[in-house]
């Protein structure tokens, strides 16, 4: 297959371009060479939205250097609204062991993830709110 799949305006002209041998034993490596990106904008269902208020949207770039960046949990931790989410959940699992079958911490967890300033006071407690 030949064409024009640079998706974006690239000084060399087509013609002047090399063509790139792809195989199952180097397609990753082809993958990862050519620096494979989107930006995107999506509506921010992460956040509750008042009466009359439009949803914000959410900005990221998601970098594909092999097949599996296209899975839903890698693009997940790409993103990093998602990915504190992910660390709150695997925190909470953590303790699920020794603390799940005692029905009222359950309860108390479920009360402070619903909420938006507890969740991020726990995740600043649990330091799931730092940059990385």
């Amino acid at each position: 297959v030949m064409g024009d799949f640079i998706g974006r305006d690239d000084d060399k002209a087509f013609d002047e371009r090399k063509a790139i041998n792809i195989d199952k034993d180097n397609f990753n490596d082809v993958m990862e060479g050519q620096g494979l990106s989107v930006e995107m904008s999506v509506p921010n269902h992460l956040s509750d939205v008042k009466d009359g208020e439009e949803r914000a949207n959410l900005s990221t770039t998601l970098n594909f250097k092999n097949m599996r960046d296209f899975e839903p949990d890698t693009i997940a931790k790409e993103v990093p609204e998602l990915k504190k989410l992910l660390d709150l959940r695997d925190a909470l699992t953590a303790l699920k062991g020794p603390l799940g079958n005692v029905p009222e911490f359950r309860k108390l967890i479920q009360t402070l993830v619903k909420d938006d300033a507890t969740r991020d006071t726990l995740m600043k407690e649990l330091k799931l709110d730092e940059e990385e």
